[in-house]
Protein backbone atom coordinates (compact mmCIF):
# COMPACT_ATOMS: atom_id res chain seq x y z
CA UNK A 1 0.00 0.00 0.00
CA UNK A 2 2.96 2.68 0.69
CA UNK A 3 4.69 1.66 -2.15
CA UNK A 4 1.21 2.24 -4.44
CA UNK A 5 0.98 5.66 -2.81
CA UNK A 6 4.51 6.92 -3.46
CA UNK A 7 4.29 5.74 -6.90
CA UNK A 8 1.18 7.83 -7.10
CA UNK A 9 2.55 10.45 -5.98
CA UNK A 10 5.56 10.02 -8.56
CA UNK A 11 3.06 10.32 -10.96
CA UNK A 12 1.36 13.57 -10.00
CA UNK A 13 4.54 15.04 -9.39
CA UNK A 14 5.59 14.21 -13.07
CA UNK A 15 1.94 15.59 -14.19
CA UNK A 16 1.84 18.64 -12.50
CA UNK A 17 5.80 19.26 -13.85
CA UNK A 18 6.16 21.55 -17.10
CA UNK A 19 9.83 21.94 -19.25
CA UNK A 20 10.13 25.71 -20.63
CA UNK A 21 10.95 25.88 -23.91
CA UNK A 22 13.17 28.73 -23.27
CA UNK A 23 15.88 27.73 -20.58
CA UNK A 24 14.68 23.81 -20.69
CA UNK A 25 14.42 23.83 -16.79
CA UNK A 26 11.45 21.91 -14.76
CA UNK A 27 8.72 23.82 -13.14
CA UNK A 28 5.43 23.07 -11.86
CA UNK A 29 1.93 24.37 -12.96
CA UNK A 30 2.39 27.61 -10.68
CA UNK A 31 5.76 28.56 -12.05
CA UNK A 32 4.48 28.69 -15.72
CA UNK A 33 2.84 31.29 -17.77
CA UNK A 34 0.48 30.74 -20.73
CA UNK A 35 0.65 33.23 -23.76
CA UNK A 36 -2.29 35.52 -24.09
CA UNK A 37 -2.41 34.71 -28.10
CA UNK A 38 -1.29 31.22 -28.30
CA UNK A 39 -0.76 27.60 -26.87
CA UNK A 40 2.68 28.01 -25.65
CA UNK A 41 3.78 28.46 -21.98
CA UNK A 42 6.82 29.48 -20.68
CA UNK A 43 8.30 29.74 -17.13
CA UNK A 44 7.56 33.36 -15.73
CA UNK A 45 11.49 34.57 -15.21
CA UNK A 46 11.75 33.75 -18.90
CA UNK A 47 8.39 35.68 -19.42
CA UNK A 48 9.81 38.61 -17.85
CA UNK A 49 13.29 38.64 -19.37
CA UNK A 50 11.63 38.55 -22.58
CA UNK A 51 9.02 41.28 -21.86
CA UNK A 52 11.83 43.57 -19.91
CA UNK A 53 14.40 43.35 -23.14
CA UNK A 54 11.38 44.40 -25.59
CA UNK A 55 9.95 46.98 -23.66
CA UNK A 56 13.37 48.70 -23.15
CA UNK A 57 14.93 48.11 -26.15
CA UNK A 58 11.23 50.10 -27.53
CA UNK A 59 10.35 46.88 -29.87
CA UNK A 60 7.44 45.57 -27.81
CA UNK A 61 4.40 47.26 -29.53
CA UNK A 62 5.44 46.61 -32.62
CA UNK A 63 7.09 43.01 -32.23
CA UNK A 64 5.67 39.26 -31.91
CA UNK A 65 3.63 38.85 -28.30
CA UNK A 66 5.32 35.64 -27.58
CA UNK A 67 9.10 34.27 -27.60
CA UNK A 68 8.26 31.25 -29.02
CA UNK A 69 5.58 32.11 -32.21
CA UNK A 70 7.98 33.01 -34.91
CA UNK A 71 7.65 37.12 -35.66
CA UNK A 72 5.34 37.69 -38.73
CA UNK A 73 3.26 40.41 -40.00
CA UNK A 74 0.24 38.27 -38.12
CA UNK A 75 1.98 39.67 -35.31
CA UNK A 76 0.84 42.86 -36.27
CA UNK A 77 -3.09 41.93 -36.71
CA UNK A 78 -2.55 40.47 -33.37
CA UNK A 79 -1.91 43.62 -31.18
CA UNK A 80 -4.62 45.49 -33.25
CA UNK A 81 -7.14 43.21 -31.92
CA UNK A 82 -5.59 43.05 -28.10
CA UNK A 83 -7.95 43.15 -24.93
CA UNK A 84 -5.41 46.01 -23.58
CA UNK A 85 -7.13 45.64 -20.36
CA UNK A 86 -6.21 41.81 -20.39
CA UNK A 87 -2.72 43.06 -21.64
CA UNK A 88 -2.05 45.53 -18.82
CA UNK A 89 -2.93 43.03 -16.26
CA UNK A 90 -1.00 39.91 -17.88
CA UNK A 91 2.17 42.45 -17.65
CA UNK A 92 1.62 43.88 -14.47
CA UNK A 93 2.06 40.06 -13.51
CA UNK A 94 5.21 39.56 -14.49
CA UNK A 95 6.77 43.02 -14.83
CA UNK A 96 8.41 44.88 -12.16
CA UNK A 97 7.27 48.68 -11.63
CA UNK A 98 9.47 50.61 -13.39
CA UNK A 99 9.46 48.40 -16.54
CA UNK A 100 5.52 48.68 -16.10
CA UNK A 101 5.76 52.10 -15.82
CA UNK A 102 7.45 52.00 -19.21
CA UNK A 103 5.52 49.88 -21.18
CA UNK A 104 2.34 51.80 -19.95
CA UNK A 105 3.95 54.85 -21.61
CA UNK A 106 4.93 52.94 -24.36
CA UNK A 107 1.27 51.52 -24.95
CA UNK A 108 -0.30 54.93 -24.47
CA UNK A 109 2.02 56.25 -27.14
CA UNK A 110 0.93 53.26 -29.73
CA UNK A 111 -2.94 53.61 -28.88
CA UNK A 112 -2.73 57.93 -29.60
CA UNK A 113 -0.33 57.38 -32.73
CA UNK A 114 -3.24 54.75 -34.30
CA UNK A 115 -5.46 57.57 -34.08
CA UNK A 116 -6.08 59.33 -37.59
CA UNK A 117 -6.40 62.80 -36.22
CA UNK A 118 -3.69 62.93 -33.62
CA UNK A 119 -0.02 64.35 -34.43
CA UNK A 120 3.22 63.92 -32.45
CA UNK A 121 5.55 67.30 -32.59
CA UNK A 122 8.60 67.22 -35.22
CA UNK A 123 10.60 68.90 -32.04
CA UNK A 124 9.91 68.03 -29.07
CA UNK A 125 7.70 64.90 -27.28
CA UNK A 126 4.45 66.74 -27.29
CA UNK A 127 1.23 65.33 -28.88
CA UNK A 128 -2.41 66.76 -29.48
CA UNK A 129 -5.50 65.95 -31.48
CA UNK A 130 -5.50 68.37 -34.76
CA UNK A 131 -8.52 70.16 -36.79
CA UNK A 132 -8.91 67.61 -40.02
CA UNK A 133 -9.97 70.68 -42.32
CA UNK A 134 -6.40 72.67 -41.64
CA UNK A 135 -2.83 70.83 -41.91
CA UNK A 136 -0.96 73.28 -39.73
CA UNK A 137 -0.07 72.34 -35.93
CA UNK A 138 1.29 74.41 -33.45
CA UNK A 139 2.58 72.42 -30.46
CA UNK A 140 0.94 73.66 -27.24
CA UNK A 141 4.39 73.17 -25.52
CA UNK A 142 7.27 74.17 -27.78
CA UNK A 143 5.45 76.69 -30.16
CA UNK A 144 6.58 75.04 -33.63
CA UNK A 145 4.58 75.21 -36.38
CA UNK A 146 4.81 72.79 -39.48
CA UNK A 147 2.53 70.94 -41.91
CA UNK A 148 0.68 67.69 -40.09
CA UNK A 149 1.21 65.97 -43.40
CA UNK A 150 4.50 66.51 -44.79
CA UNK A 151 6.21 67.79 -41.63
CA UNK A 152 7.79 70.78 -43.46
CA UNK A 153 7.68 74.34 -40.96
CA UNK A 154 4.79 75.72 -41.96
CA UNK A 155 5.40 78.91 -44.14
CA UNK A 156 2.81 80.89 -45.68
CA UNK A 157 3.06 79.99 -49.12
CA UNK A 158 1.40 76.24 -47.77
CA UNK A 159 -1.64 77.81 -47.16
CA UNK A 160 -4.35 76.22 -49.59
CA UNK A 161 -1.68 74.62 -52.00
CA UNK A 162 -1.19 70.48 -51.36
CA UNK A 163 2.18 69.10 -50.18
CA UNK A 164 3.37 68.46 -53.22
CA UNK A 165 3.05 71.71 -54.40
CA UNK A 166 4.55 73.31 -51.74
CA UNK A 167 7.84 70.95 -52.34
CA UNK A 168 7.94 72.29 -55.77
CA UNK A 169 7.74 75.79 -54.40
CA UNK A 170 10.55 75.51 -51.69
CA UNK A 171 12.98 73.74 -54.34
CA UNK A 172 12.78 76.59 -56.53
CA UNK A 173 13.39 79.45 -53.84
CA UNK A 174 14.90 77.40 -50.80
CA UNK A 175 18.27 78.12 -50.87
CA UNK A 176 19.27 75.72 -48.22
CA UNK A 177 17.46 73.06 -50.58
CA UNK A 178 18.99 74.10 -53.48
CA UNK A 179 22.79 73.73 -51.50
CA UNK A 180 21.43 69.93 -50.40
CA UNK A 181 20.61 68.97 -53.97
CA UNK A 182 23.91 70.37 -55.38
CA UNK A 183 25.83 68.19 -52.61
CA UNK A 184 23.06 65.17 -53.56
CA UNK A 185 24.78 65.48 -57.46
CA UNK A 186 28.10 66.17 -56.49
CA UNK A 187 27.75 62.61 -54.44
CA UNK A 188 26.72 60.83 -57.05
CA UNK A 189 28.14 62.14 -59.57
CA UNK A 190 31.57 63.70 -58.49
CA UNK A 191 35.26 63.16 -59.35
CA UNK A 192 37.17 64.08 -56.60
CA UNK A 193 40.85 63.84 -57.55
CA UNK A 194 43.07 61.66 -55.10
CA UNK A 195 45.89 64.00 -54.64
CA UNK A 196 44.35 67.41 -54.16
CA UNK A 197 40.60 66.43 -53.53
CA UNK A 198 39.70 68.71 -55.48
CA UNK A 199 36.16 67.88 -56.92
CA UNK A 200 34.34 68.01 -60.42
CA UNK A 201 30.99 67.16 -61.78
CA UNK A 202 31.37 63.81 -63.58
CA UNK A 203 30.53 63.47 -67.41
CA UNK A 204 30.58 60.32 -69.16
CA UNK A 205 31.61 59.10 -72.70
CA UNK A 206 35.09 59.88 -73.85
CA UNK A 207 38.45 58.51 -71.98
CA UNK A 208 38.23 57.30 -68.63
CA UNK A 209 41.80 59.03 -68.20
CA UNK A 210 41.40 62.03 -65.87
CA UNK A 211 43.68 65.31 -65.43
CA UNK A 212 42.83 67.36 -62.29
CA UNK A 213 43.07 71.32 -63.57
CA UNK A 214 44.11 72.24 -60.14
CA UNK A 215 47.56 70.06 -60.04
CA UNK A 216 47.68 68.21 -62.87
CA UNK A 217 47.58 64.42 -61.44
CA UNK A 218 47.06 62.13 -64.02
CA UNK A 219 44.26 59.44 -62.80
CA UNK A 220 41.80 57.05 -64.03
CA UNK A 221 38.39 57.98 -62.85
CA UNK A 222 36.38 55.06 -61.89
CA UNK A 223 39.20 53.61 -59.72
CA UNK A 224 41.67 56.67 -58.85
CA UNK A 225 44.75 54.70 -60.14
CA UNK A 226 47.53 56.93 -61.05
CA UNK A 227 48.10 57.27 -64.97
CA UNK A 228 51.90 57.31 -65.62
CA UNK A 229 54.16 57.50 -68.61
CA UNK A 230 55.76 54.03 -69.35
CA UNK A 231 59.07 55.50 -67.93
CA UNK A 232 57.71 56.70 -64.83
CA UNK A 233 55.85 53.18 -63.63
CA UNK A 234 58.54 51.28 -62.04
CA UNK A 235 55.92 48.60 -61.44
CA UNK A 236 56.87 45.89 -63.63
CA UNK A 237 60.07 45.64 -65.81
CA UNK A 238 58.48 46.29 -69.16
CA UNK A 239 56.16 48.90 -67.83
CA UNK A 240 57.88 51.32 -69.87
CA UNK A 241 56.82 49.71 -72.95
CA UNK A 242 53.15 49.98 -72.25
CA UNK A 243 53.23 54.00 -72.92
CA UNK A 244 50.76 56.04 -70.81
CA UNK A 245 48.77 53.69 -68.53
CA UNK A 246 47.99 52.78 -65.29
CA UNK A 247 47.14 49.06 -63.73
CA UNK A 248 43.46 48.90 -63.37
CA UNK A 249 41.94 46.76 -60.50
CA UNK A 250 40.19 43.93 -62.43
CA UNK A 251 36.68 45.29 -61.49
CA UNK A 252 37.33 48.31 -63.10
CA UNK A 253 35.42 50.43 -65.86
CA UNK A 254 38.63 50.31 -67.80
CA UNK A 255 37.83 46.16 -68.25
CA UNK A 256 34.46 45.98 -67.24
CA UNK A 257 32.99 47.81 -70.30
CA UNK A 258 34.18 44.65 -72.69
CA UNK A 259 32.08 42.07 -70.80
CA UNK A 260 28.71 41.26 -71.94
CA UNK A 261 25.67 42.95 -70.60
CA UNK A 262 24.22 39.69 -69.10
CA UNK A 263 27.26 39.29 -67.47
CA UNK A 264 27.63 42.41 -65.98
CA UNK A 265 23.60 42.34 -64.86
CA UNK A 266 23.97 39.16 -63.21
CA UNK A 267 26.94 40.44 -61.25
CA UNK A 268 24.76 43.58 -59.96
CA UNK A 269 21.53 40.92 -59.00
CA UNK A 270 23.89 38.27 -57.63
CA UNK A 271 25.73 40.68 -55.01
CA UNK A 272 22.54 42.37 -54.39
CA UNK A 273 23.57 46.29 -55.58
CA UNK A 274 20.53 48.19 -57.17
CA UNK A 275 20.34 48.62 -61.25
CA UNK A 276 20.94 51.98 -62.29
CA UNK A 277 17.22 53.42 -63.18
CA UNK A 278 17.28 57.35 -63.87
CA UNK A 279 13.59 58.57 -64.81
CA UNK A 280 13.60 61.42 -67.20
CA UNK A 281 9.90 62.15 -68.81
CA UNK A 282 11.20 61.55 -72.66
CA UNK A 283 12.78 58.51 -74.39
CA UNK A 284 16.50 60.53 -74.56
CA UNK A 285 19.51 59.51 -72.63
CA UNK A 286 20.13 62.81 -71.06
CA UNK A 287 23.37 61.85 -69.61
CA UNK A 288 26.15 64.54 -69.90
CA UNK A 289 29.01 64.06 -72.36
CA UNK A 290 32.19 65.20 -72.72
CA UNK A 291 34.73 64.27 -75.08
CA UNK A 292 38.55 65.15 -74.37
CA UNK A 293 37.93 68.27 -72.52
CA UNK A 294 35.07 69.56 -74.23
CA UNK A 295 31.28 69.29 -72.62
CA UNK A 296 29.49 67.96 -75.43
CA UNK A 297 25.47 68.34 -73.40
CA UNK A 298 23.25 65.54 -73.37
CA UNK A 299 23.62 62.65 -74.58
CA UNK A 300 20.54 62.14 -76.70
CA UNK A 301 20.62 58.97 -78.10
CA UNK A 302 17.27 56.30 -77.43
CA UNK A 303 17.18 54.13 -74.45
CA UNK A 304 18.06 50.76 -75.27
CA UNK A 305 15.34 49.14 -72.69
CA UNK A 306 12.25 49.96 -71.09
CA UNK A 307 14.14 49.33 -67.61
CA UNK A 308 15.70 52.36 -67.74
CA UNK A 309 15.90 55.85 -68.96
CA UNK A 310 19.80 54.90 -70.16
CA UNK A 311 21.10 54.41 -73.77
CA UNK A 312 22.81 51.43 -73.67
CA UNK A 313 26.24 52.53 -73.49
CA UNK A 314 25.48 55.07 -70.62
CA UNK A 315 23.70 51.83 -68.96
CA UNK A 316 26.85 49.52 -69.05
CA UNK A 317 29.12 52.46 -67.51
CA UNK A 318 26.76 52.97 -65.12
CA UNK A 319 26.96 49.02 -64.32
CA UNK A 320 30.06 48.84 -64.02
CA UNK A 321 30.33 52.29 -62.09
CA UNK A 322 28.04 50.40 -59.26
CA UNK A 323 30.32 46.83 -59.56
CA UNK A 324 33.30 48.98 -58.66
CA UNK A 325 32.04 51.15 -55.82
CA UNK A 326 30.66 48.04 -54.34
CA UNK A 327 33.92 46.00 -54.55
CA UNK A 328 32.30 43.67 -56.54
CA UNK A 329 35.14 40.77 -57.68
CA UNK A 330 33.95 39.99 -61.33
CA UNK A 331 36.33 36.98 -61.69
CA UNK A 332 33.14 34.72 -61.23
CA UNK A 333 31.79 35.99 -64.90
CA UNK A 334 35.12 36.10 -66.82
CA UNK A 335 35.78 33.84 -69.45
CA UNK A 336 39.11 31.77 -69.30
CA UNK A 337 41.06 33.94 -71.77
CA UNK A 338 40.28 36.90 -69.56
CA UNK A 339 41.57 34.84 -66.16
CA UNK A 340 44.76 34.20 -68.77
CA UNK A 341 44.95 37.89 -69.37
CA UNK A 342 44.31 38.83 -65.68
CA UNK A 343 47.06 36.63 -64.63
CA UNK A 344 49.73 37.92 -67.54
CA UNK A 345 49.07 41.87 -66.87
CA UNK A 346 50.11 41.23 -62.92
CA UNK A 347 53.21 38.68 -64.16
CA UNK A 348 51.51 35.41 -62.37
CA UNK A 349 52.64 32.42 -63.95
CA UNK A 350 50.15 30.30 -65.36
CA UNK A 351 48.99 27.23 -63.73
CA UNK A 352 50.17 24.05 -65.04
CA UNK A 353 47.47 22.50 -67.52
CA UNK A 354 47.23 18.28 -67.83
CA UNK A 355 46.37 16.66 -71.02
CA UNK A 356 43.20 15.82 -69.30
CA UNK A 357 42.00 19.29 -68.30
CA UNK A 358 39.55 21.09 -70.76
CA UNK A 359 38.94 24.52 -70.78
CA UNK A 360 36.25 24.49 -67.60
CA UNK A 361 38.67 23.32 -65.60
CA UNK A 362 41.62 25.49 -66.18
CA UNK A 363 39.05 28.15 -66.49
CA UNK A 364 38.22 27.24 -62.70
CA UNK A 365 42.52 26.40 -62.14
CA UNK A 366 42.94 30.20 -63.01
CA UNK A 367 40.23 32.04 -61.25
CA UNK A 368 41.73 30.13 -58.20
CA UNK A 369 45.24 30.94 -59.16
CA UNK A 370 43.95 34.50 -59.31
CA UNK A 371 42.09 34.48 -55.89
CA UNK A 372 45.74 33.34 -54.31
CA UNK A 373 47.96 35.83 -56.37
CA UNK A 374 45.75 39.07 -57.13
CA UNK A 375 43.84 40.19 -54.25
CA UNK A 376 40.83 42.63 -55.61
CA UNK A 377 42.06 46.07 -53.79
Amino acid sequence: MAQAMQDRCTMDEIASSHICKICMMDYTTDEMLSMLYCSHKICKSCAKSFFTEKIQSGLLIVDNLCPICPYDEGSHEQFENLDYSCFETFMRSILDQNTYSIFQQKLRDKLLSDQPNFCWCVKCTSGMFVNKQTNRFICSNCNEIFCVKCKSPWKKQHEGIACEMFEDWQKSNCPKLQEDAISRHMQENGIKCPKCLFQYSKTSGGCIHFTCTQCGFNFCSCCNNEYKKGSQCSLYKDCYTMGMHCHHPRNCLFYLREMELEDLEALIKANKVSSPVQTFENSKCKVPTQIEETFEGECGKRNFDSRTNLCREHYIEQICTNIHNSKIDPIQKMSLKECMQELRRHKVTLPDRGPWDDDVIYRTMCQQHIRNNIPLK
